[in-house]
């Protein structure tokens, strides 16, 4: 039978190597914990957000919605809810085509976020339609962010065509206490539109 030994000396020799080993493994294990989060962070980044459009989708609005309602069955200040709507899409992509129709989305998506506050939420519900969650606004404001979303939507043009002008159908409904519920805020500023 072979009985392997290990001399006092070849131990102390070996120490320090175990503990390069320990520390590099550390310094391994932490990198690959930290790309991990990282990597966690932008995947929920990316389920959040409207790949084309680069605006918060359904979800994160659904979401930020429900936690605004939340927040105010605690106190009594006012939020608001615009939907909004392009008028006439479906025209656009059957004139111009779905490119221009996505541009024009994009364009849109933008005239949305320079119109709203870092507070907002601009969204896209889905097609045509969007949605800002406008916390602590009043329904004056609201209309103020509104027509401010309008002036910049009627100076811009589809596809160099200037006869065909873009316009928008915006609907507001400001938070109330029998709302429960995402879809019911949401419901009111869809009838709001119409």
């Amino acid at each position: 039978a072979l009985f392997p030994q290990v001399s006092q000396r070849t131990m102390y020799a070996t120490l320090p190597l175990i503990g390069i080993y320990t520390v590099a493994l550390s310094v391994l294990t932490n990198s690959i914990a930290m790309r991990l989060r990282f990597k966690s962070r932008e995947l929920e980044r990316i389920a959040m957000m409207d790949p084309l459009l680069d605006i918060a989708n359904r979800r994160l609005l659904e979401k930020r919605i429900d936690h605004e309602l939340h927040k105010l069955r605690q106190t009594c200040s006012d939020s608001a809810l615009m939907f909004i709507d392009i008028d006439n899409f479906k025209e656009v992509n059957d004139r111009f085509g779905h490119k221009v129709g996505d541009t024009l989305l994009v364009t849109v998506s933008k005239i949305l976020h320079v119109a709203s506050r870092n507070t907002d939420t601009p969204a896209r519900l889905g097609g045509d339609e969007f949605v800002i969650l406008l916390p602590n606004t009043s329904p004056e404001e609201a209309l103020v962010v509104a027509t401010r979303i309008m002036d910049a939507t009627a100076a811009m043009t589809v596809a160099q065509d200037t006869s065909f002008r873009c316009t928008l159908s915006i609907g507001i409904a400001n938070a109330t206490e029998d709302m429960e519920t995402t879809t019911d805020w949401l419901k009111a500023a869809d009838v709001a539109l119409y």
